[in-house]
């Protein structure tokens, strides 16, 4: 007896698989076709207790016939409810229930060419093969060992139908073979209807009953559903947003047993049926290989609506449930256990999600942990998958439903109507620089772009890859796809016209927009500045992983930590070199700098919205600074200061100026560590006006330079070289840095003038000050103040001049020496007067002094003081090796100084103590006056010179300027504004000489001297007077008697010590010595001066009240001397007519005599 029920049990096992494997067959799996019947008849020949198929025919009876039983045998195919069957089932195949069922199940027509009557009949048969207690014995043989271990499943009645449904959903949890093979034959049977699923309509009933999606609730005849009730969990599916936690766990539960077998889900298979033989022709079933197959050609030209559709339900339910995606889950088994992907989770009765999954594992790479090259494929295809389709992801259908139908309505799905959001979430792209999103809508795509990450690999955006695939063969060729290299190259190239396509650029853009708004999705920067983040921003472990946001514009705001512990040099080198990346790709465009673009909207749209290109953005900001927003004002102006610390961020400068580094800073590019910064800029700025810089990268380099203008803060080195000194002495001053620039050079002046031992501005402050300075004097644009002063002398005078190389501030310069119309408003005047003192005291920050001289400073005046170098030129301007563009600059600048003492800073120290005494009524130089008559100051000491009242060190420096003004008599304002008119006209051929460069100097005075007794004017009378008077001071005043007599000098007064007329007494004596032998024209031109020096006597008659009215009305206090005689004459009148009588008293009678 028992080996009778061993035989009864084996046979009805083998029976069942027989059975199941008819119906599970489909058109590439029928190998079974003609054996399952034949097989059928040869179990029931050894076993004719077991008919073919004997079922009770009564609905839903749970009588079940003994083992025992003999009951008649029913034939599908003979039933009067099912004529249809021997027409769609021909043949033998109608013989036999099983071959019929899976004739049926493999017929996609079948719903419509069966009756309902028939529907219900095959329906009834199949739900009473499951509750047969002989299957439930065959499952108890077949699964014993699992059945012991599955407790929830042992419990279970015989006979209800309830075990092998319970099996089959535990089907992964079973490693026994024999059982596994069992269940997954029977697995098929129990899929075709949800009440044969275990616990599914305990977890649905409600659900069903309240979103109509059961065959006993359907609304019309239509609606309900016949032959499955599959269409059940389809419509439960679709709803999925609302049915309830726990039903929704039983719709997951039954999606992971299906993930197999794309046999197992009924609507899909018999929807994509020809799909597969079409796009996975050969491909065998199991293991969701032609799940994945069917996903990978979705949208590929042939592939039916129908198909399509079930298979974006089925990667809906993938979203929602990671194990739904059995290829993800098979191989990614290992990585998401190793990693920890499920710890921590959500309670029980929920599932994990993809997006869970795909971060986690995503979070375990960029931490350095081996993730296998098989789950890394799955990862990139389940995030192609995403892009692909908006379908796919609930939140994306739900919270942008609106702008889809509206905006993106029309496009392909294919990824197109997802960029098409992603566009209209960029406010700057629009014309209202407003996003045409909603929030909601803009924060689900977030969550989409971080699940995704197309920003780490560009092959997950089929959209993008294929915008953007010419650009990365051209510029990108062998660059590998992952660890976001190759779209990181596209950022290099995106405003490289030359190579980046238009739409390349577009998709780009749409894609960074988002990728920069959270650091997490660049894993370059997190691997190399993870340690960094948590030990100088104190970022907690793992914070790439934080459901919080912790972006960059967030709490705690990481990369902006980053970027400024960049600045003060304490990030690793590594960590460095990946914030300055990420630096450099936000600058391609305003909308890549949240810390701008969000500020700065309405400024943008109000200045900006004129056609801007991509990265022109920051400089209309930057060039409507004063007018912007505070907030935005602050924007702009660290993004002024982090380009003058790194000029690589500004990508609009640094295309036109690239090969302009290489050119001219190569040695500073090539520096592994910028400790201070703004070096590069320094050396751009420096070679600005170089002839080989490109014009292009002038402008920018100006631009620049203007913006810094701004405020002082925005020049990173001038601002941590002088902020402790603009607090001391010019925080009443603002912030703009001409103003700043004005001030402190104000106090190193002063210092300068009145010799401070420990000058008040630092070292560091004054060398950079130097440097602005000298950047000022290059342009007049960028030197506001004088611009503002001299605007309508500039328009007058000097309109045809460039604004560069120093060329308008020049003439400026050359127009404050006239007088009158011809001459400066008396506002510029001052203004190019202070700029003209701070040069005297400093060469160096004289531009076009610099530009001109270069080479002749070095070679002559490297180790000068700065306030000598126009001296030192001026002593070898006359050497052979004297490059004479150089030559004619001195001589211009020596012009420029004569006018005024205070531009001549070594005169003024040497003559510290001559100066108040004799010329200013002991008034300090620095506290002359601003308008003084030229060269007066200086005639005063030529006239205590010729007295030999000075000094010796102011003798000693004013023979020297008294050399110089004997060459060029340009340099003498006093005898020019005299003599005007008799240079004029009587030595206008010497004039045309000198302007011509013509002559070694002294020609002029000397047709002055020689024309004495044409002249007419008094003033000019005295003015030769006082130049031949000079001449018999020291001979090497009198530039041509000095030349003609030279080699007397050094022959006949070698020993003679010069000064005080002793080298010129020894001429004259040597004259008169008949026995000595002057040369010819040494003696004809002593001779003449002889003649000369008489009538500079009766001119100048130095000791008569002539000569002293002559001297009071010269000098600068002439008022002052006007007042004291007038005093002392009105007190001797007064006196006079009151006590006159007093002293001597005469009587009347003397009187009347």
């Amino acid at each position: 007896m028992a080996t009778k029920r061993r035989v009864h049990a084996v046979c009805s096992l083998i029976l069942y698989i027989l059975f199941i494997a008819g119906i599970q067959g489909g058109p590439n799996d029928n190998k079974n076709d003609d054996v399952l019947p034949k097989l059928a008849n040869k179990l029931n020949k050894q076993n004719p207790e077991v008919e073919d198929g004997d079922v009770n025919r009564k609905p839903f009876d749970s009588h079940v016939n003994p083992p025992n039983r003999q009951v008649k045998r029913m034939q599908l195919a003979d039933l009067k409810e099912c004529p249809e069957i021997r027409k769609i089932c021909p043949g033998k195949m109608s013989r036999n229930n099983f071959a019929v069922l899976d004739c049926l199940a493999n017929e996609v027509k079948v719903s419509s060419d069966l009756s309902k009557r028939c529907h219900n009949v095959i329906w009834e048969y199949k739900k009473n093969l499951t509750k047969d207690i002989r299957f439930d014995s065959a499952a108890n043989d077949a699964c014993k060992d699992s059945l012991a271990q599955l407790s929830e499943c042992n419990q279970l009645k015989q006979g209800e139908g309830h075990i092998i449904p319970c099996l089959v959903e535990n089907l992964p949890n079973i490693s026994d073979p024999d059982c596994h093979t069992f269940l997954e034959k029977m697995a098929p049977l129990v899929f075709t209807d949800y009440r044969l699923m275990h616990k599914f309509v305990e977890g649905c009933e409600k659900d069903i009953k309240q979103l109509r999606c059961g065959r006993n609730f359907a609304a019309t005849a239509e609606e309900e559903q016949t032959h499955s009730q599959v269409n059940t969990i389809q419509c439960l599916e679709k709803k999925m947003k609302k049915v309830s936690p726990a039903c929704k766990l039983q719709i997951l539960r039954v999606a992971e047993l299906q993930s197999d077998d794309f046999h197992m889900d009924r609507p899909l298979f018999y929807a994509c049926r020809e799909d597969r033989e079409t796009f996975c022709k050969g491909k065998k079933s199991g293991n969701g290989k032609i799940y994945k197959c069917l996903m990978k050609h979705k949208f590929d030209k042939g592939m039916s609506t129908e198909c399509v559709s079930k298979l974006t339900l089925r990667q809906k339910l993938i979203q929602e449930d990671y194990k739904v995606a059995h290829t993800l889950t098979d191989v990614c088994r290992n990585d998401i256990q190793a990693h920890g992907c499920l710890k921590g989770k959500l309670p029980s009765h929920t599932k994990t999600k993809l997006s869970h999954i795909l971060i986690c594992l995503e979070g375990a790479m960029k931490d350095g942990s081996d993730v296998t090259h098989e789950c890394q494929g799955e990862m990139t295809e389940m995030r192609r998958q995403l892009l692909e389709d908006y379908m796919i992801s609930p939140e994306i259908m739900i919270h942008c439903d609106k702008e889809i139908k509206t905006t993106c309505k029309g496009l392909e799905r294919e990824g197109k109507t997802l960029h098409c959001l992603m566009d209209q979430a960029r406010p700057t792209r629009k014309k209202h620089f407003k996003a045409s999103i909603s929030t909601e809508c803009s924060n689900v795509l977030e969550d989409l772009i971080q699940e995704t990450n197309p920003g780490e690999n560009i092959m997950v955006d089929p959209v993008l890859q294929e915008a953007c695939q010419a650009v990365i063969q051209t510029a990108c060729k062998g660059v590998n796809p992952g660890g976001a290299q190759v779209v990181g190259c596209l950022m290099e190239h995106v405003n490289d016209k030359n190579v980046m396509a238009t739409e390349c650029e577009e998709k780009l853009m749409e894609i960074q927009y988002f990728v920069v708004r959270d650091f997490r999705l660049d894993p370059q920067l997190y691997k190399e500045c993870k340690k960094d983040a948590q030990e100088v921003c104190h970022a907690p472990q793992n914070w790439n992983e934080h459901k919080d946001k912790d972006t960059a514009e967030s709490t705690p705001l990481i990369f902006p930590c980053l970027y400024s512990q960049l600045k003060v040099n304490k990030l690793s080198a590594r960590c460095s070199t990946e914030v300055k990346r990420v630096m450099h790709q936000r600058a391609a465009s305003v909308e890549l700098n949240p810390r701008i673009e969000d500020k700065c909207l309405p400024d943008l749209g109000k200045f900006c919205s004129d056609n801007i290109e991509n990265g022109h953005e920051f400089e209309c900001l930057e060039d409507n600074y004063d007018e912007l927003q505070p907030n935005c004002k602050l924007a702009i102006g660290n993004f002024t200061e982090d380009v003058d610390d790194d000029p690589d961020i500004d990508v609009i400068l640094m295309k036109a100026c690239e090969p302009m580094l290489q050119h001219f800073c190569k040695d500073i590019v090539e520096k592994t560590h910028d400790e201070e910064g703004g070096e590069i800029m320094q050396c751009l700025i420096t070679h600005k006006r170089h002839q080989e810089m490109d014009p292009k990268c002038a402008a920018g380099i100006e631009h620049h330079q203007l913006t810094t203008l701004k405020n002082y803060e925005f020049s990173r080195k001038f601002k941590e070289a002088c902020k402790k000194d603009v607090f001391r002495y010019c925080k009443k001053t603002s912030k703009d840095k001409a103003a700043i620039i004005s001030c402190l050079s104000e106090h190193v002046r002063n210092d300068t003038l009145l010799e401070e031992n420990k000058p008040r501005i630092g070292k560091k402050c004054r060398g950079q000050l130097r440097v602005e300075l000298f950047q000022r004097a290059e342009s007049i644009n960028l030197d506001p103040n004088l611009k503002e002063a001299c605007k309508d002398d500039i328009k007058k005078k000097c309109y045809e001049m460039k604004h560069g190389n120093a060329q308008v501030i020049e003439c400026l310069k050359h127009a404050a020496l006239k007088h009158g119309k011809e001459g400066l408003s008396k506002k510029c005047r001052k203004f190019v007067f202070k700029r003209e003192r701070m040069e005297a005291i400093d060469a160096r920050i004289d531009f076009a002094l610099s530009k001109a001289c270069k080479v002749m400073i070095k070679h002559y005046c490297g180790g000068e003081d700065p306030s000598r170098i126009v001296a030192c030129l001026r002593n070898h301007k006359h050497d052979d090796d004297f490059d004479p563009k150089c030559r004619r600059f001195i001589k211009d600048r020596q012009i420029m100084k004569s006018k005024d003492i205070r531009l001549n800073p070594s005169l003024v120290k040497g003559c510290k103590l001559d100066i108040p005494k004799f010329c200013t009524n002991k008034v300090s130089v620095r506290d002359l006056p601003p308008e003084i008559k030229e060269g007066t100051i200086i005639e005063c000491l030529k006239r205590k010179l010729i007295k030999h009242r000075l000094s010796s060190p102011c003798e000693r420096v004013i023979k020297t300027y008294m050399k110089s003004q004997a060459l060029d008599y340009r340099q003498d304002p006093v005898l020019n504004q005299a003599c005007n008119a008799e240079i004029n006209s009587l030595c206008y051929k010497e004039v045309k000489n000198v302007l011509d460069g013509i002559g070694e100097g002294g020609e002029v005075e000397e047709c002055l001297k020689d024309h004495r007794i044409e002249i007419k004017s008094t003033a000019c009378k005295q003015q030769v007077a006082y130049m031949i008077a000079e001449g018999r001071v020291d001979v090497h005043v009198d530039p041509l008697l000095n030349r003609a007599c030279s080699v007397d000098l050094s022959h006949y007064c070698s020993n003679v010590e010069s000064g005080e007329g002793r080298l010129m007494s020894c001429l004259i004596t040597a004259l008169d010595d008949r026995t000595v032998r002057l040369s010819k024209k040494c003696r004809k031109m002593l001779s003449e001066r002889r003649d000369m020096w008489g009538y500079a006597v009766k001119v100048l008659p130095a000791d008569t009240f002539e000569g002293l009215y002559g001297e009071i009305m010269g000098s600068t206090s002439r008022n002052y001397f006007l007042g004291i005689i007038l005093a002392v004459i009105g007190l001797i009148f007064i006196f006079g007519l009151c006590f006159g009588r007093v002293t001597k008293r005469v009587s009347a009678s003397h009187k009347n005599k």
